[in-house]
């Protein structure tokens, strides 16, 4: 029994030292080779994996044969394979000519039909529930410095390659569990997590969101881009396919097939190589990037399962960026970020808890002490290099203070100057709009060092055109923070658009056409408010705000009103209201992640609705006016595959009695040669030309894919716009000393933009011209046109 014993263990021992794992890399820039074939002397045909590793039993096979795509076919013995654990492939210019079509079908269209019948079937996030675990491990590095001989660098190369040859530039690792239930229900928990150099769980989250969790939705999303799948429905007569090999596994088959886009498609398409199993037709690897240069070069890689004789899953996802923009020293070589995903103990058909408030992507409270599970979780190997990254990043952290340095910036982006214990919200320092001019203010409010459970603020600001001072000042309350429950007060004198519709959102976003269609308002109403807002999210993507307020208002510009009821004992140009309200917001399957006290949104492509119901209250404390005002917006942005990006606006409202013009329906019009064009609005109507009781309008624009141009400075993209609207007045006669009218009759325009004419780093700028037809259009031709620049701010 013992010598029975004896024999296992050597046998055991041989196996193991005969079987060795070898890497393969590019020999120019040494990054990993996923999925090579590999043909050992006996024909047994084998891929390396998505971290290029083969493993071999180099007691049973003389030689090898590595065959790739893009690069030269090369063999190595297995003396050679016994002295080294990295081989490398040269790259072949030669592949890479155009491809010649010749006449008859292409024998790579049968396998793709296949695949896009079996498309949803195979989509690991359709019809199965399922739980998953993961580990996520985010390098920054510079490979191809390494790869530089020694000799031919400059005394500051040599040192950027000594310190890369011991560390990475930066580490971050992530432990999680995946959850999904039919149709829609995701949650992605993250339960460990250690990131160089700093504790935010933001860094955490960077390596999910590189790419699509799969390689089955109709867009594939990578960095935040979607591109068109070549096995969505119509990608035959966009994509070019071509059969490159075949090999076989038992009863299965798996085609290796290379994809681009078509000659003179355009579209946002990627190439690369897609590995199509005959078990279902499903994907087994998929090789991908996209078909455009940017400054961003990202390439994703995607390793499927068949698990438990049921589905097809992602069992490993790798993705590379490489930063074109940012080169070391003067040996032009680049930042690299590499991303691998594992996943383990996968479980289909489980019963899902649906927490209420559905928060896609979420942290526990103890990740970052949890640091026992991440060591037991690791999928590869931690090394010295892994280990000197963590101590030598985190000491630089602490003496350059980079996490302080990353709260500002995060301040910044949410529109604040940190300044310690108080902060400077940027909106009071600068603002334009018809009305004031120029307005130039300052306002202070605490920061968190003060306290996170309130802060308190206060502003003054100063109209150069109208010569007013206003100030004010504010203090929220965090009652609850999982709820996002807070009490908020505010007392100001300032002046706000006469019968303008907003709705209370703290959110800081330049991109938001709201901002810049305040620049147009002409026609404001001075106000002394008191009020006080209680907000909560019932669901992380519904907002509701109880809202409660006391106004004084006085008219400006002569404007006067005169009401019918002989109650009103307000003069014809000063009053005073009492105003209950109520907002609704609902981004319908807004994606969310909350980090924290950090709440992230990643869009939605459904509607998002905006619903405002106000209160008059007549006769509390001195209130004159008695009414009900409701205003409606729902709003979605579509992406068509291939052809470009839909918006729309469906906006409405309704006031229910004769009241001042402050609480009656003002229209959406920006107006006037030269403006900036503002989406969302009447381009060709001037601000304050029409107002109504009761209105609907429609905004829609389409922007085209911008034209290819192959130059830096200039990136045409045409769209088309047009705007219908509707609006009644009743009781005009009460309104005195003002021009206006309704657009009872209906108002319509539409537009010609072609935006991006030329391109200065994220800013576009472009021209378009805008005509006002039907019932309110001049006689005049010239005189309808309305000329416009576009802004436009590219990622």
């Amino acid at each position: 029994m013992k010598l029975i014993a004896l024999l296992i263990i050597v046998f055991t021992a041989q196996v193991l030292f005969a079987q060795k794992q070898i890497k393969i890399v590019d020999f120019d820039t040494k990054t990993v080779l996923p999925f090579v074939k590999v043909i050992d002397n006996t024909g047994e045909v084998l891929l390396s994996d998505i971290d290029g590793i083969i493993t071999l039993d180099l007691t049973r096979i003389n030689s090898i044969e590595l065959r790739f795509y893009g690069y030269k076919d090369t063999s190595y013995t297995s003396d050679f394979l016994k002295e080294t654990d990295e081989i490398t492939l040269s790259p072949d210019v030669q592949s890479f000519e155009e491809v010649v079509i010749l006449p008859g079908e292409n024998p790579a269209h049968r396998i793709i039909k296949n695949a896009i019948d079996k498309r949803k079937e195979n989509h690991p996030t359709r019809d199965l529930s399922f739980s998953s675990e993961y580990y996520n491990k985010l390098i920054v590095t510079n490979d191809e410095i390494l790869a530089i001989d020694t000799s031919a660098l400059s005394e500051s190369g040599k040192e950027i390659k000594e310190t890369l040859e011991k560390q990475h530039i930066f580490l971050s690792e992530t432990v999680g569990k995946k959850i999904f239930s039919p149709p829609t229900y995701t949650e992605d928990i993250i339960s460990s997590y250690r990131t160089s150099g700093f504790e935010n769980p933001l860094f955490a989250t960077f390596g999910n969101q590189m790419q699509s969790f799969s390689f089955y939705d109709s867009q594939v999303e990578i960095l935040g881009v979607e591109y068109i799948n070549p096995i969505a429905q119509g990608s035959l007569r966009r994509y070019l396919f071509i059969l490159q090999d075949t090999i076989i596994t038992g009863a299965d088959s798996t085609f290796i097939i290379r994809f681009q886009p078509r000659i003179n498609k355009n579209f946002s398409g990627l190439e690369g190589f897609l590995h199509i199993n005959t078990n279902n037709w499903a994907i087994e690897k998929v090789i991908a990037e996209p078909s455009e240069e940017s400054s961003l070069t990202p390439r994703i890689v995607q390793e499927y399962t068949f698990l438990n004789n049921q589905k097809w899953f992602p069992s490993k996802l790798s993705a590379t960026i490489t930063a074109d923009g940012l080169t070391f020293d003067d040996t032009g070589t680049h930042l690299l970020f590499k991303n691998n995903m594992y996943t383990k103990n996968v479980k289909f058909d489980i019963d899902v808890k649906k927490k209420f408030n559905n928060v896609e992507v979420s942290v526990e409270e103890d990740a970052l002490e949890n640091q026992n599970e991440l060591i037991s979780a690791r999928a590869v190997e931690f090394d010295q290099k892994d280990s000197l990254t963590y101590i030598k990043v985190d000491s630089i952290s602490d003496v350059n203070k980079l996490e302080y340095r990353l709260e500002l910036a995060a301040e910044l982006l949410n529109g604040n100057i940190p300044l310690g214990v108080v902060n400077i919200p940027l909106k009071r320092i600068i603002d334009f709009n018809m009305y004031e001019g120029y307005r130039l203010g300052l306002g202070l409010e605490t920061s968190k060092k003060i306290s996170k459970v309130f802060n308190v603020g206060g502003y003054f600001a100063y109209g150069f055109r109208d010569k007013e001072w206003k100030w004010g000042g504010y203090s929220t309350i965090r009652i609850f923070k999982p709820l996002g429950i807070n009490l908020k007060f505010r007392y100001q004198e300032d002046v706000t658009e006469r019968g303008g519709t907003t709705f209370h959102d703290d959110n800081f976003d330049l991109t938001q056409s709201e901002i810049y269609s305040g620049f147009y308002v002409n026609q404001m109403d001075r106000e002394r408010l008191g009020e006080v807002v209680l907000s909560g999210r019932i669901k992380s993507n519904i907002q509701v705000k109880l809202i409660a307020n006391y106004q004084r208002r006085w008219f400006t510009d002569g404007y006067a009103f005169s009401s019918s009821d002989p109650s009103v004992y307000s003069t014809s140009t000063v009053f005073d209201q009492a105003e209950t309200a109520v907002e609704l917001i609902w981004n319908i399957r807004e994606r969310v992640m909350q980090l924290g006290d950090l709440r992230i949104s990643r869009g939605t492509k459904f509607p998002r609705i905006k619903l405002k119901a106000a209160k008059g209250i007549k006769g509390l404390f001195e209130s004159d006016y008695d009414y009900y005002r409701f205003n409606l917006e729902v709003y979605q942005d579509v992406s068509i595959r291939g052809v470009g990006f839909l918006s729309i606006l469906s906006s409405s409202g309704t006031t229910t009695q004769n009241t001042p013009l402050s609480y009656q329906q003002a229209s959406k019009g920006t107006g006037g040669n030269w403006n900036l064009s503002i989406n969302n609005s009447f381009e060709t109507m001037l601000p304050g030309e029409f107002y109504s009781g009761m209105h609907s309008d429609l905004f829609v624009r389409f922007n085209f894919l911008p034209i290819k141009t192959n130059l830096d400075w200039t990136k045409p993209q045409f769209g088309i716009h047009t705007a219908l609207g509707w609006g009644e007045m009743n009781g005009r006669t009460s309104h005195t000393n003002i021009e206006f009218i309704d657009y009872s009759k209906g108002y319509t325009e539409s537009g010609l933009l072609v935006n991006n004419l030329l391109v200065s780093g994220i800013s576009g700028f472009g021209i378009g011209v805008f005509y006002r037809y039907g019932n309110y259009a001049t006689p005049y031709v010239e005189d309808n046109l309305t000329y416009k620049i576009t802004l436009s701010i590219i990622f």
